[in-house]
């Protein structure tokens, strides 16, 4: 009954083996949405520590990245309508987060700003799309 989440973690892991790291992971998406069952268990599945928000942190940009500060997170699944304004709190920022390997975003079709481009770049992190034909 599990093998479908098992297939993606390994058809991903495949074609991306920087997400199967056992690095701290972001969860973002807020449990009830069907990215939280990607996030868990790409952390559980590669033994990597799962790093959860409350509301307040979710839903200001500052308090998200002073949490993947502290944390050292490697991995955090980022929405595509808030990616945006993400990276432009974090290019306005002095500090950087230099353990960040991947920003992983869906949800909508990507536009990279120039704010996204510049944050990916300062902190050194691989930006993957996950948008793809059952979102469109």
């Amino acid at each position: 009954p599990h093998r479908t989440i098992v297939n993606l973690m390994d058809s991903l892991s495949a074609r991306h083996p920087e997400l199967s790291t056992p690095e701290p992971s972001l969860q973002f998406a807020a449990i009830g949405f069907d990215m939280s069952l990607y996030e868990v268990a790409g952390a559980l599945f590669h033994g990597g520590a799962l790093v959860l928000l409350d509301d307040e942190h979710r839903l200001d940009a500052r308090r998200l990245l002073d949490v993947m500060a502290r944390e050292r997170i490697a991995r955090a699944y980022i929405p595509t309508a808030l990616l945006g304004h993400v990276a432009q709190i974090a290019i306005e920022s002095t500090s950087t987060l230099d353990g960040l390997r991947v920003v992983q975003t869906a949800g909508e079709q990507l536009v990279v700003s120039d704010a996204i481009r510049r944050w990916a770049r300062r902190d050194g992190f691989r930006l993957l799309n996950l948008y793809g034909p059952t979102e469109s």
